[in-house]
């Protein structure tokens, strides 16, 4: 008797394992299948997941998880406000659904990650105050997760994120966060998510992803952006953006080691090597070192743009906004002209997109002749 109860409970054992071991694996192909940027295999089985486990807020996180990180990865042709709601309205069915269940670690950990992502979707929508106070439950959350179980390292993601954007608020912003304790230090915030990235489970590849992007266009560290982008790069290969990205950042080095004139006279072999195949790219870097004050390699940067990709209306923009920074207004308009002109026939963007670049354009010719008018 005694050795069947054993058996018994040894199978229920096992079992249970098992059960844990098969949900942990379903959590894993979930966040693969987000970085690989298979984005409607992805949004099939988070949804099954739902559909399976209606009662737990995890699921409905990972939904907001994917709807902020799928516009990087494709190009939706669905206004920015249509995306942002639903990232909204899952971050608060998570939410909803946790703070009904019992609060164990486990599911504040879900509570707080979503109220984060509640507080990045109010921050670009400039609505401060509910960004204030999603921030401030979040951080809450999330540090009663870490007081009660030090190895959950996921959480420390939400809380990198307070740190290194609060330390760089000013203004009034700057304020109201201070009056809430919500001060911060950036390489605390840096440190948080190199936590995630090392010992982190769930979220180890958003942190990595958030590194990247904050060394390359915050910290200017191109060796470290790397360093985080080839992980990215090595494990999610068929992810365009990402690997974009990488070829980008070893661009950056190339040019700053070799000078503009080297990419400029080795443009045709270098195309294929640094996958430079749309005006994107080029765009970028020299938006990059347009925000170093590097303002010559930036305009031969877009001046090569505009060579390559002569009909396109954006590398016109560029260009005129680099003039603009200069104050060499005249050529700042002659080149919004031109972009304005390129704008209806330009193929390589979408309409929302071709919207509004043509009110910033138009904005832009507005102000610069009242004000060569006024010289």
């Amino acid at each position: 008797m005694k050795k069947d109860v054993l058996v018994f409970f040894s199978l229920v054992y096992i079992l249970l394992s098992l059960n844990l071991v098969i949900a942990q694996t379903v959590d894993e192909k979930i966040m693969d299948l987000i970085y690989s940027a298979r984005i409607r295999q992805a949004d099939s089985l988070i949804d099954a997941q739902i559909k399976k486990y209606p009662d737990n807020p995890k699921y409905y996180l990972l939904k907001a998880h994917h709807g902020f990180y799928k516009p990087y990865w494709a190009n939706w042709n669905l206004p920015r406000d249509s995306i942002f709601q639903v990232i909204v309205d899952y971050s608060l069915k998570a939410i909803e659904i946790g703070e009904k269940t019992e609060e164990t670690t486990e599911i504040k950990l879900y509570i707080g990650s979503a109220y984060g992502y509640l507080s990045r979707i109010y921050i670009i929508r400039q609505e401060w105050w509910d960004a204030f106070w999603a921030g401030w439950h979040c951080k809450n959350y999330l540090e009663d997760v870490l007081d009660e179980d030090p190895q959950l390292q996921d959480a420390y993601i939400g809380l990198g994120a307070i740190e290194y954007y609060t330390a760089r608020l000013d203004g009034w912003q700057a304020f109201v966060a201070w009056l809430g304790c919500m001060s911060g230090e950036t390489d605390t915030g840096l440190e948080y998510f190199k936590n995630t990235v090392e010992k982190g489970n769930l979220f180890k590849n958003e942190a990595t992803f958030i590194l990247s992007l904050l060394y390359r266009f915050y910290e200017t560290d191109f060796n470290q952006s790397n360093i985080y982008l080839s992980k990215l790069n090595f494990k999610y290969p068929d992810n365009r953006f990402i690997s974009g990205l990488y070829f980008q950042s070893r661009l950056i080095q190339l040019i700053e080691e070799k000078g503009i004139a080297f990419l400029e006279g080795n443009i045709d072999s270098l195309k294929d090597l640094y996958h430079i195949d749309n005006s994107i790219v080029l765009n970028n870097i020299g938006y990059n070192f347009s925000g170093q004050k590097k303002h010559d390699i930036a305009m031969a940067i877009f001046k090569l743009n505009i060579r390559l990709y002569p009909n396109e209306a954006n590398p016109y923009d560029s260009i005129a906004e680099c003039y603009q920074t200069l104050g060499q207004n005249k050529e700042a308009v002659k080149y919004s002209k031109i972009a304005l002109e390129k704008l209806p026939s330009d193929t390589s963007i979408n309409e929302e997109f071709r919207e509004r670049l043509r009110v910033i354009l138009e904005t832009r010719l507005e102000e610069l002749e009242s004000k060569i008018s006024a010289e």
